[in-house]
């Protein structure tokens, strides 16, 4: 859309020198920032806060008894309460109604408190465990055939799937939850599912579909008065206007999302609002406005160790100051953004490691009581041997009728013994197998866990090597339009000048360059390193013609990467193979793959 505006542009400067001036602001303006202007919808609200709500619930869980179902019920909604304001709280909640519905087997409570510690751990970035327990949730609603728990546990799994940007999974398991939700006509849930699936469309670019289902998802949350799903309808309104660059009605939507969050004391939506605040307020260049709110937002995020979204707000601060020229401030929220980035990764797997050690520390509790309850068996079974023995012994010759008939009774006892500890042996034998088994099967997911890593910092790489290629062929494009223009006036000539000033200002190749290496080495770490050791003549300029080589671009995106011909970079690609001394069967990128390997040349 940019390139043809532009194209239009410089078209009519062709035609009509008299809007000169006019067009030439306009150009200048589109270097900067595009804003698209679209109708403001007006709302109206009723703001109430949750604090009541809690607190009524903790004064009615004292009237009841433990053993009682209300109880459970109550701790569950309480949980569910929670899970915006302390994730942490939430899950204890939740594993206290799991314990209480457990022991008066409440099988309602107990898929209800599934439920709420999964959410819980979705919040908190821990997804294997969360959808783990969400999909133990789900299967317990079927088993009561719970259409309504079975769609609601069907939707939070939908969540994870999106916050682990598998967005196919995501839609399909929304589509059954909101198909579910329209037949039981739960307009609320109706309404957050649409919602779920507006934010996925704008994970993937399709404005159009996601700015339809967000409006349906608004007008059915403001008919029921429904203040948090109102909240995040706004807030996911912004995000879908901040992807497309119209930063005025985005920061209208956040506003409002922030003030609706902050009066329902929903704490994460409230660091969600601050961050996306300040993304757009850097968008419009206010940087000093963009600094307060995501300060702010760090705070709140600290408070709740929602690191998903401290994160995110370390990510925007590190372009807030680099945009300031604050470049230690810069660097120092970088290092905090790429150590949390590595900490929310490892975090889930040291949950999960952690998971596994406790079932293992209570199967072996389990095995030793097992034990200590046999040998208390052996021992009450050889007391009574001895009595059956005084007994026999006493009564002689005269009770030998007696004596054989026990003599057979103890042998079947001994029998049974016998066979009771050849299956306790077996069962001890199977639990050593299950232990192994866990054992491998952590192995295999850290593996997983780790490439999964890997391609998502592929993909980022190649995105950004893309879009390197893009802004420079934009900017080359720009160029050769404006070295066209030959306007006869000198003011206009003057201005001409200025602008093409303009365009050469925007490519700073030594920092664009920085940035594709701090990409390129996140994913292949050795490669520079062991390529200068190999071949230690080479050139800056080759080693930057190796990098993008080794990741297979072709001659027309390294020409636009390194601002030289196609032609250009062929004759550099043959100079290259000469000082590398390959052989011309020998194949250049298979040759540059050697030195991903840690281990390449010892």
């Amino acid at each position: 859309m940019f390139s043809s505006y532009l194209n239009n542009t410089l078209s009519t400067v062709r035609k009509n020198g008299r809007n000169f001036k006019s067009v030439v602001l306009c150009l200048s303006f589109l270097l900067g920032s595009i804003l698209w202007v679209a109708p403001r919808p007006t709302m109206a609200y009723v703001l109430q806060g949750p604090s009541e709500k809690i607190d009524s619930l903790h004064s009615l869980l004292m009237r009841y008894d433990e053993t009682d179902e209300a109880y459970v019920d109550l701790l569950n909604q309480l949980g569910f309460e929670y899970w915006t304001v302390s994730a942490s709280q939430a899950e204890e909640y939740g594993r206290t109604a799991l314990e209480v519905a457990d022991s008066i087997e409440y099988a309602e409570g107990a898929a209800f408190a599934y439920r709420v510690m999964g959410v819980a751990h979705w919040v908190r970035g821990s997804y294997s465990q969360g959808l783990s327990l969400l999909f133990e949730g789900r299967d317990r609603y079927l088993a009561l055939a719970d259409t309504l728990g079975m769609a609601n546990c069907t939707m939070n799994i939908a969540l994870i799937y999106t916050d682990q940007r598998d967005y196919a999974r995501a839609l399909d398991y929304l589509a059954h939850a909101l198909e579910a939700f329209e037949a039981l006509d739960a307009r609320d849930r109706v309404a957050t599912t649409l919602t779920k699936m507006g934010s996925v469309y704008t994970e993937q670019g399709q404005y159009e579909k996601a700015f339809s289902e967000l409006m349906r998802a608004l007008q059915l949350h403001e008919k029921g008065q429904f203040l948090y799903g109102i909240a995040e309808v706004n807030n996911r309104v912004a995000l879908l206007f901040e992807r497309q660059d119209e930063h005025t009605l985005a920061l209208e939507y956040a506003e409002r999302s922030l003030v609706l969050s902050e009066q329902i004391g929903d704490k994460e939506g409230t660091a969600n609002n601050l961050e996306l605040l300040g993304k757009i307020l850097l968008g419009r260049g206010e940087y000093a406005k963009a600094k307060d709110y995501l300060l702010k937002g760090e705070q709140i995020a600290l408070e709740l160790g929602a690191n998903k979204v401290l994160r995110d707000i370390y990510h925007v601060l590190r372009d807030v100051f680099f945009e300031e020229q604050n470049y230690p401030q810069a660097y120092g929220y970088f290092v905090k953004y790429t150590n949390l980035k590595d900490e929310v990764f490892n975090e889930e797997v040291s949950i999960q490691m952690a998971n596994l050690q406790t079932e293992r520390e209570l199967a072996v509790q389990q095995k030793e009581l097992d034990v200590t309850r046999m040998e208390r068996d052996m021992s009450t079974a050889s007391a009574q041997y001895s009595q059956t023995l005084q007994i026999v012994f006493g009564v002689g010759l005269l009770l030998v009728v007696t004596f054989s008939i026990l003599v057979i009774l103890f042998l079947r006892v001994q029998l049974r013994r016998k066979q009771t500890l050849l299956v306790k042996n077996a069962e001890l034998s199977q639990t050593k197998a299950s232990l192994q088994t866990v054992e491998l099967e952590n192995a295999q997911l850290k593996a997983s866990e780790l490439q999964r890593e890997l391609d998502y910092k592929n993909r980022e790489l190649t995105a950004y090597t893309l879009n390197f290629a893009q802004k420079n062929q934009l900017i080359e494009d720009l160029r050769d339009q404006l070295a066209q223009l030959q306007p006869s006036d000198a003011n206009q000539q003057k201005q001409v000048k200025q602008l093409r000033s303009m365009v050469n200002n925007t490519r700073n190749v030594d920092r664009d360059w920085e940035d594709f290496r701090l990409h390129f080495e996140n994913v292949h770490p050795h490669f520079f390193r062991q390529l200068k050791a190999a071949h230690p003549d080479l050139s800056n300029g080759e080693q930057k013609l190796c990098s993008l080589i080794r990741l297979n671009l072709s001659m027309k995106e390294t020409a636009a990467i390194l601002g030289i011909s196609p032609n250009s970079v062929k004759t550099a690609r043959y100079r290259l193979r000469n000082k590398l001394k390959l052989e011309t069967q020998d194949n250049l990128m298979d040759y540059l793959m050697q030195y991903d390997s840690e281990t390449v040349g010892m």
